[in-house]
């Protein structure tokens, strides 16, 4: 609806976005860490997915490939990095990428 507050009430949902995709992507991080790689990409996974437009999304996808490689799932992973070449072609992940 047409109100006054609209804009900074789109600006209040566009930070709680930003700061739930981010504590997302810390708690990966901290399960990566753990070589918890299982863990670490469901987080990845739920952070790119459901927070596409954060500026974690590139991050976090990249990170679930990484993290489904390291578990020895390449084929998924390679599903993961498929679509981080797709969402983000100039993406600096993409040469990070490793080989089959």
């Amino acid at each position: 609806p047409a109100s006054s507050l609209r804009a900074q009430a789109e600006e209040y949902i566009k930070q709680a976005k930003k700061l739930l995709a981010e504590k997302e992507v810390k708690i990966a991080d901290f399960y990566f860490q753990k070589k918890q790689y299982w863990q670490s990409a469901l987080r990845y996974h739920y952070a790119w997915f459901n927070y596409p437009e954060s500026s974690y999304s590139e991050y976090a996808l990249f990170q679930e490939g990484i993290s489904l490689y390291k578990m020895g799932k390449t084929q998924d992973a390679q599903i993961i990095f498929e679509e981080l070449k797709t969402r983000f072609p100039k993406s600096p992940y993409l040469a990070k990428i490793p080989e089959k």
